[in-house]
């Protein structure tokens, strides 16, 4: 067996090559966990960027060293994607907290509490594995009986999305239904959906940024549940295409 010593040079030399080209730093930089919207020149020091980085640096270590520290955006899709996929949860319904995961230290941090007098409608997060127009993974709402427990990863069946854009660009919203959820196990398509629910959802996001400065949300209609197929597909082929990008030049 390597020395202690030993196995840490390794992954440190391991996880050195893995940046090395990109100009990232492995350790450090303040940015959280979803901050690839803004300066689309710099691709090296996103979430997926971090992600890919991470992913390299444990090919490179030798096998009996290898260990997969969990990562939410690399999260495999599964099988039956688009008709169900896994959704990481980052705030529960009821809730006006807003957390994130933070790529940099591998843990939910709160972002903010949401300055208007309202909460989350349903469960929220994103899909695993998806990169939309805002350069974030594709943000989700997910209903549910009982409030989900932020940080954990549940299958969900979507069903519809709205079209929406914020400050930093397309901001699609899936609506979807918990696939443990004898609750909900009726609602399959988007006719099965109440009207008041998207209302709401669609009240919901028009003004949840209304009092914070510098931001600000455009609500759009609603799609049905095969063009909701359409954007998963959609948003994780360019995920796939940016990850592909990122390692050749790592």
């Amino acid at each position: 067996n390597l020395a202690d010593n030993d196995i840490a040079a390794a992954t440190a030399e391991g996880m050195a090559s893995a940046a090395a080209g990109t100009g990232m730093s492995v350790v450090g930089g303040d940015d959280g966990a979803k901050d690839s919207g803004g300066d689309k020149g710099s691709r090296e020091d996103t979430w997926l960027a971090k992600s890919v980085a991470r992913k390299l640096s444990i090919d490179a270590l030798p096998a009996k060293m290898r260990t997969t520290p969990f990562d939410p955006f690399m999260f495999p899709l599964g099988a039956k994607a688009p008709r169900e996929v896994p959704v990481f949860i980052e705030v529960s319904a009821g809730s006006r907290n807003k957390y994130e995961w933070d790529q940099e230290y591998g843990v939910m941090m709160l972002d903010r509490v949401l300055h208007s007098a309202v909460h989350y409608p349903n469960d929220y997060g994103f899909i695993p594995q998806t990169l939309c127009g805002d350069g974030d993974p594709l943000d989700i709402l997910v209903m549910g009986t009982q409030p989900l427990a932020v940080g954990c990863i549940v299958k969900a069946r979507p069903i519809a999305y709205m079209v929406m854009e914020d400050e930093k660009g397309m901001d699609e919203k899936v609506l979807a239904v918990l696939s443990n959820d004898a609750n909900f196990a009726h609602v399959e398509k988007f006719e099965d959906l109440a009207k008041h629910k998207l209302a709401e959802v669609s009240n919901f996001f028009e003004t949840y940024k209304q009092l914070e400065k510098d931001k600000w949300a455009k609500v759009g209609g609603w799609k049905n549940t095969d063009e909701t197929y359409e954007l998963i597909k959609k948003t994780h082929e360019n995920f796939i295409e940016q990850e592909k990008l990122l390692e050749e030049t790592m």
